[in-house]
């Protein structure tokens, strides 16, 4: 028994090494503003780190600065992402909820220790 737990035990930890060690070749797509261009460095580092794929976009004053886009929607088929690709934002309405709490926080409209009911 000691000698199956131990080979398993290495089969599991060589997938996860495979995980963590695994890059994303694709290339970034899509534009940015000129001074904005350290936002495309840090999204092709992060995109290099990444199994599957990405997408960011930023506007300033209501015109659209950043626009990227890479990585695979589907690795297993090489299906790359693109500019259309749709996705499941998991969890985004508490990011949201917490902005809009901050805000109205610095606008003095609301109060941390407010109770909510």
């Amino acid at each position: 028994m000691g000698v199956r737990r131990a080979a398993i035990a290495v089969v599991i930890g060589l997938i996860i090494g495979l995980f963590k060690t695994l890059r994303n070749e694709c290339k970034s797509n899509g534009k940015v503003q000129e001074n904005f261009q350290q936002i495309r460095d840090v999204f092709d580092e992060i995109l290099s780190r990444e199994k599957e794929g990405l997408a960011f976009a930023a506007y300033k004053n209501d015109e659209l600065i950043v626009d990227l886009w890479g990585g695979y929607a589907e690795r297993a088929a090489f299906r790359e992402w693109d500019r259309d690709t749709m996705t499941v934002a998991f969890s985004s309405s508490k990011a949201v909820g917490a902005l809009i709490i901050a805000i109205l926080v610095s606008r003095g409209q609301l109060q941390y220790e407010d109770k909510v009911s």
